[in-house]
């Protein structure tokens, strides 16, 4: 069928199309009650990903990874350190109460630290700071020194200036998606709720959540945010110049519509074919958005310019959806193929990201032979007077075409200095520097850093040559 007899046909069956249209919105849609949302860091690794195989052996082999850590320390204004009765007290109390936290397996603090001491030939092992009230200032103090001089101790658990400290306490979250997720959501609650209490009680604390819990959850929660936030924002910004270019507020409502039945139906059929969205892949939506405007206006925009050249409403409707049905639908190929191209990805998670955003524009464009042949029905330009002299944009066309070759090496001296730009580009994969200063793991990452000791770790894992052998000598 020739592009002129497809879009008569889609004119003439307008009223069938935007049903159908409406019906599978409904139809896919309906699936994003299916939805999975994974916050896991596993899923930016493939499984057989030597880093993540690697990972999990050593958790296989000795203990899970998973922990909660409290940070905190005092605040730069505040005078002394950590080594005071009251201060001592507290830290161990939350010490043996964090044994009751949820999953908790192990719990390590320098007020637990087991100290080893010689007396002769006697060996004695105590925790360093654990029944406060039976120490005296003297005690406390010699005490202090042996935590500030451990090793093992100074610059880990605790500063090396006895101002800052934290207290880890590693978990054992159930395997399975629903059951580690509710376990993460307990534990998250739980952690904030400590926090603040600790906060009350000792006002001159910096206190910071920091591990892998936390992590996943601040992923979740700004991704959350940003679609509270960020993705409204979005709307109105693109709606208003919409409405600025189309100058029709007929016009910009159904570019509006056209983006509430793309992004539903998107999302659904990620819930009916068992996706699993992860902090990637949400942010596919925006990237939706965008597309799906795109295609909306480039036809709208057509309609109206031919209403105003004298068309009928009738004939523009046809004639817009002739001019724009092939370039709409080799751009949105074109478009889908190159996320698609992220399936070659190393990580899940951009594989995800590319499938969804390639779903979401193929479903603007069906919807945009659906939908806009009803919707351009609505709108009803006039035409333009005789004496008008040629629409603003048609005279900025010419104005670009006279000065063709100032355009084109203004452009290219612009694009070349731009690209000079690219060496100074770093890369990184610090986990906190995802997220902008301000935010809880952000803010705990940084006084970690400057308090205490570094945010990543490398662990070793060295195996003996034979059963029992990591005890000879």
């Amino acid at each position: 069928m020739k592009s002129s007899s497809l879009a008569a046909f889609l004119v003439r069956n307008r009223l069938l199309l935007f049903i159908a249209a409406i019906l599978l919105t409904l139809a896919t849609g309906f699936g994003m009650q299916f939805i999975k949302f994974d916050t896991n860091y596993k899923v930016f690794f493939r499984d057989d990903d030597p880093q993540l195989v690697a990972h999990e052996t050593m958790e296989t082999t000795y203990t899970k990874s998973d922990s909660v850590a409290f940070i905190f320390g005092l605040r730069d204004d505040e005078p002394g350190d950590l080594f005071t009765a009251e201060r001592l007290k507290s830290i161990s109390e939350m010490t043996q109460n964090l044994w009751k936290f949820p999953h908790a397996i192990r719990v390590d603090s320098f007020t637990n630290f087991q100290y080893s001491e010689a007396n002769g030939f006697d060996l004695k092992v105590y925790p360093l700071f654990e029944s406060i009230s039976e120490l005296d200032s003297d005690e406390i103090q010699r005490r202090k020194q042996l935590a500030l001089s451990e090793q093992t101790l100074a610059g880990a658990l605790l500063a090396k200036d006895g101002r800052a400290a934290f207290i880890n306490t590693r978990l054992l979250i159930p395997e399975g998606f629903t059951e580690s997720q509710a376990a993460e959501k307990e534990i998250i609650a739980e952690a904030f709720r400590l926090r603040d209490a600790l906060r009350a009680q000792h006002p001159e604390f910096e206190v910071h959540l920091s591990g892998v819990p936390v992590i996943s959850w601040q992923f979740n929660d700004s991704t959350e945010q940003d679609m509270k936030t960020l993705v409204p924002l979005m709307f109105l910004a693109v709606l208003v110049l919409a409405g600025l270019l189309l100058r029709s507020i007929i016009a910009t409502v159904a570019v509006l519509l056209m983006v509430l039945v793309t992004i539903p139906a998107t999302m659904g059929t990620i819930g009916w074919i068992g996706m699993t969205l992860d902090q990637i892949s949400a942010t596919a939506p925006m990237i939706i958005f965008t597309l799906c405007v795109c295609d909306a206006i480039h036809v709208m925009v057509s309609h109206i310019q031919l209403q105003r050249d004298g068309l009928s409403r009738d004939e523009a409707r046809v004639t817009a959806l002739d001019i724009n049905m092939q370039p709409v639908l080799l751009t949105s190929i074109t478009t889908a193929i190159g996320f698609l191209s992220l399936n070659f990805s190393d990580s899940p998670a951009f594989r995800n990201w590319g499938n969804v955003v390639a779903i979401g524009v193929m479903f603007a464009w069906l919807f945009t032979l659906l939908l806009l042949p009803m919707l351009m029905g609505f709108v009803n330009a006039k035409p333009r007077i005789a004496k008008d002299k040629g629409h603003r944009v048609d005279r900025l066309a010419d104005w670009v075409i006279k000065h063709q070759k100032a355009f084109f090496w203004g452009g290219l001296i612009i694009a070349i200095v731009a690209a000079l730009g690219a060496p100074r580009s770093e890369l990184t994969d610090s986990t906190y520097q995802y997220f902008e200063p301000g935010l809880p793991l952000r803010d705990a990452a940084e006084f970690q850093e400057r308090r205490l000791t570094g945010f990543d770790e490398v662990s070793f894992s060295l195996p003996a040559s034979e059963a029992d052998g990591i005890s000879d000598i």
